[in-house]
């Protein structure tokens, strides 16, 4: 019988995210006094999601949390908003011993069949000058050094970046872009669903929300996957309306096919919307013609 062939792995490069790195003696107890989730208790070599939120407890940054070490954590997210919270995150360090910066390293994607060599979900590895995420049982994102990154590709076929992004969109996994800093609350992007938030660690700012949001049942808005018939994505913060052009939610983030698949699958997206405005008519305030159809998500 003819050995079985595994499916070739591919890789696309992420060039919208980038890296903030927390380094010192106290980067992992300063991170989780400000972020959403137990920085903490996280032991190294861990992979976590967790939000920065505002004093209202609206997310300004949601990040891929790796905790390289006790004294270092990479904070992964799109480039655009890493810039915009650097600074304001190292206004709060005070008297903490650790220092935030940008690293100038950059992100691939690895999907395909998985082998003992890489990380399972939720796991990372340290190695030469870059580090290896399990994002789940068929990605692994690797960040690291632009030519060390170009030296591990090597042998894999180059795929589009809107592959991997589909792929996140299928697996209900939210993201802030700068067009929707300080929009949600963690709940309404699911975070709480998939572990992204922490109710039994101490305070973080706009904790008292979120903790008050979960607890008195008030989540009016939920975080939906939505088909549409149409070939140009909507972006992170349009609109979405109902039939009678009424707002009833906010585009989190979308994907399209990869060229070499059927065109006719159309976009898919992520969106937060009003739960009493579900049942009707879904379309996009950028392309009225387009209507979309919600898409069970993987988890409940």
């Amino acid at each position: 019988m003819a050995e079985r062939t595994k499916p070739a792995r591919t890789f696309a490069w992420l060039e919208y995210l980038g890296v903030l790195r927390a380094r010192g003696r106290d980067a992992r107890k300063f991170l989780h006094a400000q972020l959403t989730n137990d920085i903490a208790g996280a032991d190294p070599g861990s992979v976590t999601l967790a939000a920065w939120c505002d004093p209202k407890g609206r997310m300004l940054a949601l990040f891929k949390v790796a905790v390289l070490a006790d004294d270092e954590v990479w904070l992964i997210a799109p480039a655009g908003v890493l810039d915009e919270v650097a600074s304001p995150l190292s206004q709060f360090i005070l008297r903490s011993r650790v220092k935030v910066d940008r690293v100038a390293a950059r992100c691939i994607g690895v999907i395909g069949e998985t082998d003992p060599s890489l990380p399972s979900p939720g796991r990372l590895t340290v190695l030469d000058a870059h580090i290896r995420l399990g994002i789940d049982e068929a990605r692994v994102l690797i960040a690291g050094e632009p030519d060390i990154l170009a030296r591990v590709a090597q042998g894999y076929r180059e795929e589009e970046v809107c592959t991997w992004q589909l792929m996140d969109v299928d697996t209900g996994y939210p993201e802030v872009w700068p067009a929707t800093m300080g929009q949600f609350v963690p709940q309404m992007t699911n975070l709480d669903l998939i572990g992204g938030v922490s109710f039994s660690k101490g305070c973080y700012p706009g904790q008292e929300i979120v903790a008050r949001t979960q607890y008195l049942g008030r989540i009016k808005r939920r975080m939906f996957r939505l088909q549409i018939n149409a070939t140009v994505p909507p972006k992170p913060g349009d609109a979405v309306e109902n039939d009678a052009g009424v707002r009833i939610g906010t585009v989190v983030r979308a994907a399209t096919q990869p060229k070499h698949k059927d065109p006719t699958d159309g976009i898919r997206a992520l969106a937060v919307l009003r739960l009493d405005a579900v049942d009707g008519v879904i379309r996009m305030s950028t392309q009225r013609s387009a209507q979309a159809q919600l898409v069970p998500l993987p988890y409940t």
